[in-house]
């Protein structure tokens, strides 16, 4: 019993932080061809463009993830900015502020807000590639879907909001890891067959 218990601790573990890892990486690999690519053929101007503009859908739907979030899990969303074509507050490009409960479930709150966006542009981008369209809009699939990709990521002000909740959603997992059988799933061979 003890193995099963430490075995659903790891996998909720390892679930919770690949999450994270991943929008973190999302973020490295965006900034990285905008910034570092893209900035280099053009100027850093284009780039900032690109991803500050040109590429709104991907911050309405990042937005409306958090919102979205916060609303299936009860949280109260107090203001809610899908875009700013100014940016504001040193960099915003939209906004959501939530007020959550306390304790236990204010920290599940925090977490699937927070996640929002990484769900949200992820569903969008699974529809988006049931799409198959003609002419000028296979353009149009491709400028969403790069949308999407680059605002999928989880903000630095996402993470220090979702941060404190961390351990309480791997408490959450393993629990319902240990009462569904998920213990019996290996996640690290899941985790690498997803890139085979």
């Amino acid at each position: 019993m003890g193995g099963i218990i430490i075995k659903c601790l790891l996998n909720s573990l390892v679930s919770v932080l690949s999450i994270i890892g991943a929008s973190w990486l999302i973020d490295k690999f965006s900034t990285f061809v905008l910034y570092r690519i893209v900035g280099a053929i053009t100027n850093s101007g284009i780039a900032y463009f690109i991803a500050t503009k040109l590429t709104f859908p991907g911050v309405i739907v990042h937005e409306c993830s958090h919102a979205l979030g916060a609303f299936i899990t009860g949280a109260k969303v107090i203001e809610f900015h899908p875009f700013y074509f100014f940016i504001r507050n040193g960099g915003t490009l939209g906004e959501v502020v939530v007020g959550y409960s306390t304790g236990l479930w204010g920290n599940v709150q925090k977490f699937v807000t927070g996640i929002g966006p990484l769900v949200g542009c992820s569903i969008v981008l699974y529809f988006l590639s049931r799409w198959s369209p003609d002419g000028y809009y296979k353009i149009v699939k491709i400028w969403l879907i790069v949308s999407m990709i680059i605002h999928m990521n989880m903000s630095g002000q996402d993470i220090k909001v979702l941060a404190p909740s961390i351990p309480f959603m791997v408490l959450i997992m393993a629990f319902v890891m240990y009462f569904t059988g998920g213990y019996k799933i290996n996640i690290w061979e899941y985790i690498k067959s997803i890139g085979k």
